[in-house]
């Protein structure tokens, strides 16, 4: 019995000035209260553990909602990823020439840019015997804004960059400092050899503006390819790292249809050239006087410019030893009313044996 009622009950025993039913039917509600106290009690026992086992449940769902919603988040971050490289391989596919691989190095930055990482200048660089081959974006993204080649001692002097690269490491973070940086693109300025120029390329003045530049690179099958960063960025986003190695396997698919068109295109103009010497050589064959030269001269100016080759006129070079004389038959191209109008002359003036080449 509960101890409160117990008190009761024993002061009721003791006082004599209730009579013996009194006493009874006090004693009755004492255990009556004493028994709903007890189912009371019971039930809050009862709902106090169900309420800590709700909760436990409660906890675990969370926590359990938390994990699914992650496992969401991965799988779909995977798709977008996975749909970036597909577009990318899509390129790679749709390549026809050689230099379509530049076109490659600007969509996987838009791509880089579009799955939400961080990237200035985005680049790639294959690794010669003596020389970087590199083309680099423009700094809007939207084109190839420079191509060069770099002396491979450019790199070999930063140790940790030199490192990396004989190392079996996928990526490289390059954070540089304001002097280091512009000591670097200076070298780059002075050094590289380049078939393209940026006219909006940051000068050393913008460097020291941004603060540094950091590299993030990843290991390719020729090279590498890389992006920029303003200011010293020590610890770029993991994810960032890992799309980057992602990228570079593709690339490795670019590079290599890189490689087969470039021995396709070798291939054809190989057989180019050989079509036009054997027109330049069968219309030789044909020849039955002097006077045919001119024929002959533009025929061979023909095919230079069918080729491709720049040339503001040709021309076929006759000694004659007996005259004592040259003979050039001259040819070139002139434009009337849109057409094109190949005109020729022959030179004849004394030769010099003096000269070289005679």
């Amino acid at each position: 019995m509960n101890q409160h009622l117990q008190n009761i009950w024993d002061i009721i025993q003791q006082d004599e000035n209730l009579s013996a039913d009194q006493k009874s039917a006090i004693i009755q509600s004492l255990k009556d209260a004493d028994k709903e106290l007890e189912i009371v009690s019971f039930k809050l026992d009862r709902t106090d553990k169900v309420k800590r086992t709700t909760a436990i449940l409660l906890e675990e769902t969370i926590e359990e909602l938390e994990q699914r919603r992650k496992a969401v988040e991965a799988q779909n971050r995977e798709l977008e990823i996975e749909a970036a490289l597909e577009r990318i391989r899509s390129k790679v596919t749709a390549m026809q020439e050689s230099s379509d691989l530049l076109d490659i190095v600007v969509t996987m930055r838009r791509e880089f840019l579009a799955l939400g990482h961080n990237a200035d200048y985005f680049w790639y660089m294959r690794y010669l015997p003596e020389i970087y081959e590199k083309a680099m974006t423009s700094g809007d993204g939207t084109r190839i804004g420079m191509v060069m080649t770099l002396p491979r001692h450019i790199h070999g002097d930063i140790k940790m960059v030199a490192d990396w690269e004989e190392s079996g490491e996928p990526t490289l973070v390059f954070p540089m400092d304001v002097e280091t940086a512009v000591e670097y693109i200076h070298k780059m300025i002075t050094l590289g050899d380049f078939k393209q120029v940026d006219p909006n390329a940051p000068t050393l003045d913008d460097i020291r503006h941004i603060g540094g530049l950091t590299f993030v690179m990843a290991r390719t099958t020729h090279g590498e390819i890389g992006y920029s960063l303003a200011g010293v960025v020590t610890d770029p986003p993991k994810e960032d790292l890992a799309t980057l190695a992602r990228f570079a396997a593709v690339f490795d698919l670019a590079y290599r249809r890189f490689e087969d068109l470039q021995s396709a295109e070798k291939r054809n103009r190989e057989t180019q050239i050989e079509l036009a010497l054997e027109r330049t050589r069968s219309r030789s064959m044909l020849m039955n006087h002097s006077g045919e030269l001119k024929e002959i001269s533009k025929i061979f100016h023909q095919q230079l410019l069918l080729l491709g080759i720049d040339s503001e006129f040709s021309f076929v070079w006759l000694p004659d030893e007996d005259k004592q004389e040259h003979m050039f038959w001259a040819t070139w191209v002139s434009e009337e009313n849109g057409i094109s109008i190949y005109n020729s002359k022959a030179i004849n003036y004394p030769l010099d044996k003096t000269e070289p080449g005679t």
